[in-house]
Order: C-alpha cells, then structure tokens, then sequence
C-alpha cells in the first residue's frame, strides 16, 4: 500500500489562514489506480539505485532518504550533489550510509501536495557475496565504486554471529580472489569475504553479508 507523507507547514498554514483542504489518509489515497513508485539495485556501497515512477500520476524530482530504522520516523534527506539522471533517479551509494536503509518520494500531481513513499532498500553493505551455499557450487564476492584495494579473504565460522573466523585457503579464484568453490570440509559452517578499502586503515577490511549454513 501507498503511504503519504502529509506537510504539516501546509497544514499550519491552512490554520492561520483559514482555507481547508482534504488530506489523503494512508488508508485512503486518491484514485491513483496501481501508480507506483520503486527503487531498484543492490544497496551496496558505491553502487547506483534507480528510481522509476510507473506513470504520470506523479511529477517533479525524486527525493531520497537514508535511515537507520526501516519501520522509524526519522529519515534524513540526501541532497541533490549526489544525484544524477533524469528527475534526479539515480542515487550512487556513499560510504557515509552503510548499514543504513534507503527510499525515495515523489509529490503526486493531483495536489502537489501529498508525497508517495517507494519501497525500502537495505540494509547498505560494502561487500555482498552471492551463490548458493552448497557443496560445489560458486560464491561470487562484488565490490562497487573506487577505492578498493588487495584480494578479498574469504572466512568461515560455526555461526553467522561468531566473533571469531577462520581464513580459507583452498578453493578461491577469479579477479581478486572473488570467487569461492565451497568444498566439503566446510558443511555446516557460515561463510562471508572481506577486501581492504583506503578509507580504511591498513590491515583492516569490509565484511561483507553472511551466507550459511553450508549443505551437501
């Protein structure tokens, strides 16, 4: 369901002068038919997300928003130098809003007023591996953006909350060592990568998300 965004400035306004308007509850919006908005990507660090409106019952640029809550009411706005693309749709990730969630708003044209929100990317991570944890197959480590330096280490643990991880040796190839064949020796355990970064310092690296357990 689409939420609105309802401007309480309007709102104050329309007390002090003593005009009315009808506000649009989340529950009821106007007849939009399936209008929509929605934001796509990977939300990963230094990659872009897209914004895409399915019609024109909405107008004007796109504003995004980061937070740390994705149910919460606090969000904070994301100003237009790191925007690009038509209507400002695409937003390029910054190191900034890791581990953050991030959406968009467009003001609908029927009042200029009442402000769709998109669906909710995240959390921002700076590494993501993707595969199927399972003996034989391929786990694959991606990076975005600049400033990545050195191979990714690949770890495993008995847990995806463990403190302490385990470096693997057998079983990595590809640029940068971004590829990982599970082999046997690690059924059951946890699996994530890391790769230094020169916002970093040295000897340190991003973790990536979390990918277990391994099965046969």
């Amino acid at each position: 369901m689409k939420k609105i965004i309802k401007w309480f400035g309007i709102i104050a306004l329309a007390a002090i002068f003593g005009f009315t308007f009808t506000a649009c509850d989340k529950d009821d919006p106007p007849d939009n038919g399936d209008s929509t908005i929605t934001i796509s990507g990977t939300p990963r660090m230094g990659a872009k997300l897209t914004a895409v409106s399915s019609d024109n019952f909405f107008y004007g640029d796109y504003h995004w928003y980061y937070g740390y809550d994705p149910d919460g009411i606090y969000w904070n706005f994301i100003y237009s130098d790191n925007l690009s693309g038509q209507n400002n749709s695409e937003l390029i990730i910054r190191i900034e809003w890791l581990h953050s969630y991030i959406k968009a708003t467009r003001t609908a044209k029927y009042d200029g007023i009442s402000v769709y929100e998109s669906n909710i990317l995240g959390p921002v991570l700076p590494i993501t591996i993707t595969g199927t944890p399972k003996v034989g197959e391929k786990l694959i480590a991606i990076t975005s953006g600049d400033g990545w330096k050195d191979d990714f280490g690949w770890y495993y643990a008995d847990s995806a909350n463990a403190t302490i991880w385990t470096g693997i040796i057998t079983g990595i190839s590809g640029n940068n060592k971004s590829e990982l064949t599970i082999t046997s020796d690690l059924v059951g355990k946890f699996i994530s990568a890391n790769r230094g970064h020169s916002s970093l310092n040295t000897g340190h690296g991003y973790p990536s998300n979390t990918l277990g357990p391994v099965t046969n």
